[in-house]
């Protein structure tokens, strides 16, 4: 038997709350609806009260896609005190910790691992299965240039860009001369692994290569465990017979285009 399931979110049009919304057994939840009658004052933390409203948490599977705040009341509050949005992060957590089981683990940024670096999360990878491979870098501590010569057809990225690869630079002006961060881009064909729990569907950007699906159990687990995350999207390039793992995103923000998309959500619901 599959628990309650809270969606909570703060984008309005979050995908996952848009596909789960008029599903039995799920409840989605914006996060002005949970907040707001929290306390918020100058250079205090915030005092978490919860609405009478809310579903009890505390058996609930709580799928936590509050990954930005600049659309929220709770934001706007916080920005009119001169504070950072992480004091609402922080005094979530406190309330998300009730849970009986989380998509995303609980972090500075409202989630934790889900939102690694670019290079950090090749690391992590690479050491979990070294037979997959990652693309080729070159990163510059502070305005130090790096050093590209072992490049090839390389374009300036930002660490946090995770499925944008089209050729086109996404730095924005403050990071192109601060920390700047090289990559070579990735050859053949993409393909997006859209993961809840266990469960997986395959999606094919620019065409369907002959895919070894034997592959992708490994690499659900891996991303799962690695970056503490039920629920995720990951990018690998295949050329031949071999995967090149670009990123993985908490994001989810191709799963509404599957058509399969709801029970892939369903299936990832752990059981009681």
């Amino acid at each position: 038997m599959k628990i309650p399931t809270i969606v909570i979110h703060s984008d309005p049009e979050d995908v996952v709350a848009a596909v789960l919304g008029d599903v039995r057994g799920v409840s989605v939840i914006h996060l002005d609806e949970l907040t707001r009658n929290w306390c918020v004052q100058e250079a205090e933390i915030i005092e978490p009260v919860l609405e009478k409203s809310i579903p009890s948490m505390c058996s609930a599977y709580i799928i936590n896609r509050v990954f930005d705040l600049s659309c929220t009341e709770i934001g706007k509050r916080l920005r009119a005190f001169g504070l950072h949005e992480n004091w609402a992060h922080t005094a979530l957590g406190s309330v998300l910790s009730r849970a009986h089981a989380l998509a995303h683990g609980i972090g500075p940024r409202g989630v934790s691992r889900s939102l690694l670096p670019l290079n950090v999360q090749w690391k992590l990878l690479s050491e979990r299965i070294p037979d997959i491979k990652t693309p080729r870098f070159a990163f510059g501590f502070g305005h130090r240039m790096p050093d590209m010569s072992h490049l090839d057809k390389f374009v300036q990225k930002s660490v946090w860009s995770y499925f944008r690869w089209n050729g086109d630079s996404d730095v924005a002006e403050g990071e192109q001369q601060w920390h700047p961060f090289f990559v070579e881009q990735p050859q053949g064909i993409p393909i997006i692994c859209s993961y809840h729990g266990e469960a997986f569907a395959l999606s094919f950007p620019r065409g369907r290569p002959k895919v070894d699906l034997e592959a992708f159990p490994a690499l659900v687990y891996a991303c799962r465990e690695l970056f503490d995350s039920r629920m995720g999207e990951i990018l690998v390039y295949q050329e031949d017979e071999s995967l090149t793992f670009c990123a993985c995103s908490p994001y989810m923000a191709g799963v509404g285009e599957l058509r399969e998309r709801e029970q892939l959500l369903l299936r990832g619901v752990p059981s009681s």
